[in-house]
């Protein structure tokens, strides 16, 4: 059995589910300077989901803090388009530059976060997400 659904299938729920780096298999080893509290491969999208909030694991806090900052710079991007501005000086180069400010906060806290909850899913999404981050 590919070692990968070995851990997928394996019904065990918080923190009885996080393995130490010399447990991970060898496509999760990145660094072993963090000894405990990996994530098991999940192979499905879902199980990546409840990875969220289900238990704490050593992603945790890097995925809210980068997915709840996307939530704020979008809300942010939807005020500022939504709402003009009053200041007389203001031109469209002002909106402009803050939309796109705004939008490129948005994709880079969102495609982390992204990164850091799927990253645990299967070799090939691991691989995927890695390719797409040295791209970007």
């Amino acid at each position: 059995m590919d070692p990968t659904k070995k851990f997928a299938n394996d019904k065990t729920t918080g923190s009885e589910s996080l393995l130490s780096f010399d447990e991970l298999p060898k496509w999760l080893q990145s660094n072993a300077y963090i000894q405990k509290g990996y994530r098991r491969p999940q192979n499905s999208w879902s199980g990546c989901v409840r990875s969220l909030y289900k238990y704490l694991h050593n992603e945790t806090v890097n995925i809210h803090s980068h997915l709840w900052g996307a939530i704020v710079f979008l809300f942010l991007l939807f005020q500022r388009w939504c709402s003009p501005s009053n200041h007389e000086t203001v031109t469209w180069h002002d909106p402009a530059g803050f939309g796109v400010f705004l939008a490129a906060a948005v994709f880079c806290m969102g495609a982390s976060a992204l990164f850091h909850t799927a990253n645990c899913h299967s070799p090939m999404v691991s691989g995927d997400l890695a390719a797409f981050a040295d791209r970007y």
